[in-house]
Parts: structure tokens; sequence; C-alpha cells
């Protein structure tokens, strides 16, 4: 159904139940059947779509204009709030509240509505505020979200620093098909549980199938020390990877890469395909090595030459400078 033609059926009887489910549907589908001119379907239904559109607007109604104001029962209950908003006592609004409105022509009284429920007791603030026509159609409000599954990764920067201080990590490729396909990362390994220290994440490490050969092909045993760098979070759409990032840093160049990996300038990482993730981890790395040489100290300047005096004119008069030039001419 048109959503104009929603928003005029769901106000003309001030339907209270979600627009969206199916009793509610269904409902609507029953009023626009019996309401619809069976000698002319298809004006009546483009008079009712244009009367959405350009009266029975979504946030700003001009009611005052609609032909079907007398027979609205959502501006009914508009006005009849605005009238109990002024009442000066609460026996005068619960009374006032009770009496049926110019809309309601059911000399019984109200009953319960299978489609919106029973209706509840309006608070005196809520009359207060207002019952505007805009509240309907009624919308369902959105569930609050879930939080995203949290996944725990540790990261491992294995990496060389050739002769001109340059270092370069080491990467594999994602499967093509899955989440971040076909890009390149440094060694990564999901795990269960926190990791406490530096131990238990090498130990992670190390009990990987597919991480492990790869660091025996780069001599990972000859690395002096792990460090643990730090950690940080990366969030998808619908997932959250939390990294613990732990740096090995190889005493030599090794003599190729690995099978299926490849050796990273981190110079020329912003050209490379490489993940997100694999940028931050690589911040935490310090700008230097703790046994690499000291950056050379810093050459002191020469102490600027002093001013020197005027000199002597071929005369013997001295030299005027610039300033006494442009100044004020000295007193005969």
């Amino acid at each position: 159904m048109d959503g104009n033609v929603v928003r005029v059926l769901s106000r003309l009887r001030a339907i209270g139940a979600d627009a969206a489910t199916p009793p509610a549907v269904a409902l609507h589908w029953q009023l626009a059947k019996a309401l619809v001119d069976p000698a002319r379907p298809g004006d009546f239904n483009q008079a009712l779509m244009d009367l959405g559109a350009t009266v029975c607007t979504p946030a700003a109604p001009a009611c005052g204009d609609c032909p079907l104001r007398a027979l609205c029962r959502a501006g009914a209950e508009e006005r009849a709030a605005e009238q109990l908003a002024k009442a000066a006592f609460q026996q005068q609004l619960a009374v006032a509240a009770a009496a049926p409105t110019a809309a309601d022509n059911d000399a019984e009284a109200p009953r319960a509505c299978a489609v919106c429920g029973p209706a509840a007791a309006t608070p005196l603030s809520t009359l207060q505020a207002g019952l505007p026509v805009t509240r309907y159609p009624v919308k369902a409000s959105k569930a609050a979200k879930s939080p995203s599954p949290t996944e725990l990764h540790v990261m491992l920067l294995v990496y060389y620093t050739d002769a001109a201080g340059e270092r370069h990590l080491l990467a594999t490729q994602r499967p093509e098909g899955g989440l971040l396909g076909g890009l390149w990362q440094c060694p990564t390994v999901q795990h269960a549980d926190p990791l406490p220290d530096v131990a238990a994440a090498q130990r992670a490490v190390l009990a990987d199938a597919a991480v492990r050969p790869l660091l025996d092909a780069c001599g990972i045993d000859s690395v002096a020390a792990w460090r643990r760098l730090g950690t940080f979070a990366h969030v998808f759409s619908h997932l959250r990877h939390e990294y613990t990032v732990v740096a090995a840093r190889l005493p030599a160049a090794p003599a190729a890469p690995p099978p299926d990996a490849r050796w990273l300038a981190a110079s020329a990482l912003g050209a490379e395909a490489v993940t997100t993730a694999m940028r931050k981890a690589l911040k935490l790395l310090p700008g230097r090595d703790d046994d690499a040489a000291p950056p050379p100290a810093k050459v002191a300047r020469p102490a600027k030459r002093a001013a020197s005096a005027a000199t002597p004119a071929p005369d013997g008069k001295r030299q005027a400078t610039l300033g006494k030039f442009f100044g004020k001419a000295d007193a005969p």
C-alpha cells in the first residue's frame, strides 16, 4: 500500500498499532476497500495519494485545509489535548478525557481494539505537551543495537633492518573470498582468552599450525627478544577485532622470504594492498630499535659575528649607518 495512503488512513482512524505489523496492514486494506469508490476506483486512489502527499504530510500536515478534518480522529485527539491542557484542575482533566470527542459517533463505551490493544491512560504531562497528528502512523521504536561480537587476535611484527636503516616486515596474504580477502598483513593468530603478557602471546603464535612454519623459515628462534608493543581495536560493521601486537626483530636479513610470504618495506606500505590493522600495528613500533646506532649528534653552528663598527670614510668622518640615514638628523 502506498505510504501516503497508509498515513491518511492511520490518522483518519487514529490507529495506534505499528503500521508495519500484519494486523495493522490488514486493517489498512480493510479500510481502503470500504472507502474506495467502486465506480471510479482509480480516481479515488489517486486523490487519496495526493491528499497524503500535499495536505496530510509526514511532518507538517495542513489540517486546516484538509477536507476530512471533521472525520479525522487524530485531529480530534489533538484538539481535545489542547483543551485538556488548559484545564485548571485534575478533576476537570479526568472528566474531559472521559468525554467522547466529536469524531467518536459510537454510542456505546469504547472497547479494546484487537489491533491496537487496550488503550492506556494518557499521563497529564503528555496531554500538556500535546498529542500531535504526526504521532500517526505509529512506528515501532528501534530495538537497542546489540554489541558486535568480538574476536581476539595477536599480530606478530617480524622484521629486519637493512644497512640503510629501512625496516622490512614479513607479510602474508589473506585468503580470497573471505573477510579482507586478498590483502596482505603481518602474521596474525586468533585466540580465545586474553593474553596477559608477552610470553602468553609468544606461546599462542608458536602454537599456530599456519604461522609456525613461516617463523621457522625465518629462523625465529634466533630472535633475541619478543616485545609486546600494545593493543588496539578495529571495528567492522558487524564484528570487532581486538589485537595484541608483538614484535620480533631478526638480527639479519633472511636469504629469501618464506613460501607464500613477502618482505614489505615499511616506507612503501602506502602503495601496498595491506590491511588497516597492519597499518595501525606498525604505528606501535618505536621509531628506532633499542640496539640501533644512535642518531648523529647535532653539529653546533658557529656563533654569529658581532656587527662590525662603522667604517671610516676617506675624509676621516664616520660613515652613517642606515638607521642614521633614515632617522632624524643630529642637532648641530
